[in-house]
C-alpha cells in the first residue's frame, strides 16, 4: 500500500494542534490521508495509531476473493469495507480498526535533520 509517513491534507485543521473528535470534524479521506487517531482497546486503554479512514465504496480491494471485500453490485466491483485502517509502516496489511475511533490529529512533521 502506500507510504504510511506522509502528513494528511488536513488544511482545516492547521491551526487546531489537537485532538479533533470525529464526530465534529473528519480528515482527509482515503489510504494516503494519514493521522493519528486514538481509541480504547479491550482493557480499556487509550491507543493511538497512525491510521486513515476509508468510506464506503472508495478503495477498491486488491483480492476479489477477500473475505471482507465489500462487493458493490453497481459497480460490479469489491471494496475495502468502510472504516478506519491502522497504517503499518513496513507492512503491506493495513489493519481494519475494530474499537471505536473517537478522536484524530494530524501527523507532527518531521524533524529537520
Amino acid at each position: 500500500m502506500s507510504d504510511c509517513g506522509s502528513p494528511a491534507n488536513v488544511g482545516s485543521m492547521e491551526g487546531l494542534g489537537g485532538w479533533a473528535p470525529v464526530t465534529e470534524n473528519m480528515p482527509g479521506l482515503g489510504p494516503n490521508a494519514f493521522v493519528l487517531a486514538t481509541y480504547v482497546t479491550d482493557y480499556g486503554k487509550p491507543r493511538v495509531v497512525r491510521a486513515y479512514f476509508a468510506p464506503k465504496h472508495t478503495i477498491e480491494s486488491c483480492n476479489d476473493a477477500d473475505e471482507f471485500a465489500d462487493y458493490s453490485e453497481e459497480d460490479d466491483c469489491y471494496y475495502t469495507p468502510e472504516g478506519w485502517y491502522e497504517c503499518n509502516a513496513h507492512e503491506e496489511t493495513n489493519w481494519l480498526i475494530d474499537e471505536v475511533v473517537t478522536h484524530w490529529m494530524p501527523l507532527p512533521k518531521p524533524p529537520n535533520v
